[in-house]
């Protein structure tokens, strides 16, 4: 992966966690916390773009992600209405490679413990999940 991919995927994630590049990143670290940032981490904002994002070196920065996609498959599992969407999600693909997403086993999470493939899943399921929020 490029350094422009890696940059453009950190945003993805960044904003699927509900941070905003126009935010000021000086705030208490229970704010951060709230958006999963780890506390303490440094980030900067040059130019309107966030920079210096690490969810594709660091579990610490990467797990949050995972709870909040686990919160989003387990609404779309228990709700039956929402079964075709939830049957989606469990054959994701990876556009780039076309393998499918290890994310899920047994319709419940799992977390490989390579930390690329976790992340390269992340990025999948956020773009599943941004062109289909509406019928969430």
């Amino acid at each position: 992966m490029s350094e422009q991919e890696i940059l453009e995927n950190n945003r993805l994630i960044a904003e699927f966690m509900g941070l905003k590049e126009d935010e000021s990143f000086k705030k208490l670290d229970t704010e951060r916390l709230s958006k999963g940032l780890p506390a303490g981490s440094p980030i900067y904002h040059k130019d309107g773009i966030l920079t210096n994002l690490r969810y594709q070196f660091s579990w610490d920065w990467l797990i949050p992600v995972l709870i909040k996609i686990e919160d989003i498959h387990y609404n779309l599992h228990t709700n039956e209405e929402k079964q075709e969407l939830f049957e989606e999600i469990l054959s994701l693909q990876d556009p780039r490679t076309g393998n499918i997403n290890t994310l899920y086993w047994n319709n419940t999470i799992k977390i490989p413990l390579d930390i690329n493939k976790v992340y390269a899943d992340c990025i999948t399921f956020i773009h599943w999940y941004n062109k289909n929020k509406d019928k969430l």
